[in-house]
């Protein structure tokens, strides 16, 4: 792919060339890695960009969350730093929503790190971030047997010489955001609520209990008062407070409203966390899950003994 525009010339109007080119070149493709190269070359020769990483979360048989180098594009020369230490970057910068950050690579990288990033030219960095709970991300191509699809979440790590004016930035989060809404409207995600509603049948299922024969995605929890501390001698009577951290996040996200696979989705929560959490408050009465038409249902079964 040859550069259309100079970042420092019409970078503002970048965006709409490749938007043209993205539809083009999107009809022949077959895989989401295949789009999220086209990004990756997209940025680097069209924006004054080194390298472009585009990184992200993924999840292996055994419930285990990671961070995953999908691909990378560059001018020249790798990028000098291993990739689990851009891995821990990656989860640090986690807590920025859908934007561009730009900033000095000495206050993002450890001192040593930061110098050697320098010495090969690579000054700044600026990162796009993008969530969407309601959707998974395939895994990655000949790796059906190792991985297995996690909720959309990614970032993409740019690395330049030079600062980029706010223009381009804004150019650069455009088409970044072209990319995904045109992903998803070509159906390169997979949408969430089946991939859940499968997981969580399959658990019940193992454990051959009744709920099995419910969609366990589309129940409901709601929060329960404790009957023994409300009848308490004292009017000042409280609840205990959760012990268990991953409970706690959970319990807070209960609303009555949400379903227990649209929780686990925006929780960002794992199959094995989630059960868990799941499993602390029903032990602990904090919880009773309903049919979405308002049936209690007797999950004693499915504690965790």
């Amino acid at each position: 792919m040859k550069g259309n525009e100079s970042s420092h010339g019409h970078g503002g109007n970048s965006h709409l060339v490749l938007t043209a080119q993205l539809y083009k070149a999107i009809a022949t493709m077959q895989h989401i890695d295949e789009v999220f190269l086209w990004l990756a070359q997209a940025l680097v020769y069209t924006f004054d960009i080194e390298i472009a990483q585009c990184w992200a979360f993924q999840e292996n048989y055994n419930n285990q969350r990671f961070i995953q180098l999908r691909y990378m594009a560059k001018k020249s020369y790798p990028l000098p730093v291993a990739d689990n230490q851009m891995a821990a970057l990656v989860e640090q910068l986690q807590n920025t929503n859908n934007s561009i950050l730009q900033t000095e690579v000495e206050r993002l990288f450890p001192p040593y790190q930061a110098k050697l990033l320098t010495r090969y030219g690579l000054g700044y960095c600026a990162g796009y971030f993008h969530r969407n709970p309601a959707l998974f991300l395939p895994v990655p191509q000949g790796l059906t047997d190792q991985a297995i699809p996690a909720a959309l979440n990614i970032t993409i790590l740019l690395f330049s010489r030079r600062s980029h004016p706010e223009h381009v930035l804004a150019s650069i989060n455009l088409i970044c955001e072209r990319v995904i809404q045109v992903a998803g409207s070509r159906g390169f995600f997979l949408p969430a609520e089946p991939i859940l509603a499968r997981r969580l049948q399959e658990s019940a299922v193992q454990s051959s209990g009744p709920l099995a024969k419910l969609n366990i995605a589309r129940l409901i929890p709601h929060r329960l008062e404790d009957d023994t501390l409300l009848k308490s001698s004292s009017p000042f009577a409280s609840i205990a407070p959760i012990s268990d951290k991953l409970a706690r996040r959970l319990y807070s996200a209960i609303d009555g409203n949400k379903s227990i696979g649209e929780l686990q989705s925006s929780l960002h929560m794992d199959m094995k966390e989630f059960s868990h959490s799941l499993n602390f408050l029903l032990s602990q009465r904090r919880v009773q899950l309903f049919e979405p038409g308002g049936q209690p249902i007797d999950t004693s079964w499915f504690l965790q003994t």
